[in-house]
């Protein structure tokens, strides 16, 4: 079974450079990825988070949210 590899940085603003390497397992969902990244830099688990698809310059395109954000 395979694994991805995802590095996480964390913006503060003291510019410090904050990050994790995080390993899930490649059948893992969004939901896997984010509880692991809470666990990772100890959130208390209550974060909203947001996942980005991107090109390879690394601009924002489709957001994939964890929430349904529709009023509808």
């Amino acid at each position: 079974m395979g694994a991805l590899k995802f590095r996480v940085l964390l913006d503060t603003e003291e510019e410090a450079e904050i990050f994790r390497d995080i390993l899930v397992d490649e059948n893992d969902n969004f939901e896997s990825l984010y509880q692991a990244i809470i666990s990772s830099f100890r959130f208390e688990g209550n974060q909203m988070a947001s996942f980005y698809m991107s090109n390879d310059e690394w601009d924002k395109g489709h957001e994939i949210s964890l929430m349904d954000m529709n009023y509808g």
